[in-house]
């Protein structure tokens, strides 16, 4: 979506609800907190703190994140193989939808060389399912 505020997509995000086969099914409880200044250090990246349990155990890590075309605020690429700095293996990934008010938000992800790694994901600011009609909306997308 060319209109998205790409500032307006920066904080904390639940991930509420995967479409298989996402990545994010295997986890419990995940959550991200997008914030200025990425990994690399680099003017435009944002480190993507992710948070998650699996089978008990707390997994979190940060990765790189950055917009490649100002014009397309939502597509974005990101990478969680970072290593002194450096990232590598990024990874496509599109903001589709939010609500007006940035509460809720669809997004994708496919990545071309493992088209395995892909999923579809409804996100909230809070743990909070979206009303029936806008899940719907993303659903459909």
């Amino acid at each position: 979506d060319h209109s998205l505020d790409a500032t307006r997509l920066m904080g904390y995000w639940d991930v509420l609800g995967t479409r298989h086969p996402a990545f994010e099914e295997l986890f419990d409880c995940p959550m991200t907190n997008i914030t200025d200044g990425g990994v690399v250090k680099k003017p435009g990246h944002a480190t993507e703190h992710y948070n998650a349990y699996f089978q008990g155990f707390h997994v979190r890590f940060d990765g790189d994140e950055y917009i490649p075309d100002p014009g397309e605020p939502g597509k974005k690429l990101f990478s969680v193989t970072c290593a002194f700095g450096h990232c590598g293996l990024y990874i496509p990934y599109f903001w589709i939808e939010t609500d007006a008010d940035y509460r809720y938000a669809s997004v994708y992800y496919c990545w071309p060389k493992l088209p395995l790694l892909r999923g579809y994901l409804v996100m909230s600011r809070k743990a909070v399912v979206p009303p029936p009609e806008l899940e719907r909306r993303f659903l459909a997308n």
